[in-house]
């Protein structure tokens, strides 16, 4: 069984693909943006709660947090 784990990679992507800043994704989440800060460098992992709150801002499911980035994220060449 594998385990399933919070990619920041993917957050960060999400946000500025709408073109957001950490401050206005606070704003649109209440979020504090120090905390996104945290959680899109890999620093600190978010609660589900917390997350969901940011997904729901993004326009987002809980489960494009999880897992490998796909369309979130760039090919790496080599």
């Amino acid at each position: 069984m594998s385990t399933v784990h919070f990619n920041p990679e993917v957050l960060r992507r999400l946000r500025e693909e709408m073109g957001l800043t950490r401050a206005e994704l606070e704003a649109r989440s209440g979020v504090d943006r120090d905390t996104i800060y945290a959680w899109e460098s890999g620093r600190r992992t978010p609660s589900a709660r917390r997350l969901a709150q940011v997904a729901q801002a993004l326009g987002a499911r809980l489960d494009d947090f999880f897992g490998p980035c796909s369309d979130f994220c760039p090919q790496k060449d080599g």
